[in-house]
């Protein structure tokens, strides 16, 4: 059985974002090699290479930027398509969610 290194909590964090805020470089490569979407973002939109760089992890946030540029010359299309992915599938969980609208109160 293989796992999917792209599933999320709740708040959007998967395993890449997690182990990139906290500092876990040997987890993030193995991830990353795993073949984790860089570009995913949690419900506040960030990747897990903004969270590494909230959290000064300066050695992780060069890695996943070593990876970003390696993608982009490779494929400028394919490096960009995962970023708008993770913008859809945000879109559409939050649309689902319960928005309070003061207007529409009875």
């Amino acid at each position: 059985m293989i796992g999917d290194p792209d599933k999320a909590d709740l708040f959007g964090n998967t395993a890449l974002h997690l182990a990139a805020a906290q500092g876990h470089k040997h987890i993030v490569t193995f991830l990353v090699n795993f073949g984790a979407n860089i570009y995913s973002t949690d419900v506040d939109g960030r990747t897990a290479q903004e969270l590494a760089g909230i959290n000064n992890r300066d050695d992780i946030l060069r890695f996943i930027d070593g990876v970003h540029a390696k993608l982009e010359a490779s494929d400028k299309k394919k490096s960009q398509s995962p970023t708008r992915k993770s913008q859809r599938r945000r879109q559409k969980k939050n649309k689902g969610t319960f928005k309070f609208n003061p207007k529409n109160r009875n």
